[in-house]
């Protein structure tokens, strides 16, 4: 399978092997924006320069929107983006 047949409507973020950490993460961001968690094999995640653990955010048309080692850092993107969407709406 191909990482974009992974790629849906929303946002998909595409972590290593082992990246069970960000499914979690994922769930307790909430983000307002519709979003899935993917894992890929070892040869993606390294295409991807994400090694085992990272994760890469994609948007729907095949661009990367963010690239992460730590679910801290997904976190600290989310509530950065919660604030300047209240600032702006």
């Amino acid at each position: 399978m191909s990482t974009l047949d992974l790629l849906g409507p929303g946002l998909t973020l595409l972590t290593g092997p082992r990246g069970s950490a960000w499914h979690a993460c994922v769930a307790e961001v909430a983000t307002p924006l519709p979003l899935v968690v993917h894992s890929v094999d070892a040869a993606a995640a390294a295409a991807f320069d994400i090694g085992a653990c990272g994760a890469v955010l994609v948007r729907p048309d095949g661009q990367l929107a963010g690239r992460w080692q730590s679910t801290v850092d997904l976190r600290s993107a989310v509530e950065a983006a919660r604030g300047a969407t209240a600032l702006v709406g």
